[in-house]
């Protein structure tokens, strides 16, 4: 799948990003596949659908990525979610209300 690469300068919060510090990241933005955006960041993959590049992200080309690859991440998105839910769940039922969180 053809994705566009972007490169966009990201916070690690509020504050930072008031005052104009921050840090540039490049990243992939496959349209085709529920605009899925991928972006490596010191060892770390990050995976999102439904993102769009930032109106001041910089346009850096486009590669082609492998079909099994944009299918693994996707399949890992969701994988994530249902962990996300499962441990909800538990924490729901299995923690009393009355203990601080």
């Amino acid at each position: 799948m053809k994705a566009n690469i972007f490169i966009e300068k990201v916070s690690d919060s509020a504050l930072e990003a008031i005052h104009g510090m921050g840090y540039r990241v490049t990243r992939l933005h496959i349209p085709e596949a529920d605009n899925l955006v991928i972006t490596v960041y010191q060892g770390k993959m990050y995976a999102f659908k439904g993102c769009t590049p930032s109106k001041k992200a910089e346009s850096a080309g486009t590669v082609e990525v492998p079909d099994t690859l944009v299918t693994d991440i996707l399949k890992h998105i969701e994988a994530q979610k249902t962990f996300e839910r499962t441990i909800k769940n538990f924490w729901a039922t299995a923690i009393p209300a009355t203990m601080p969180q």
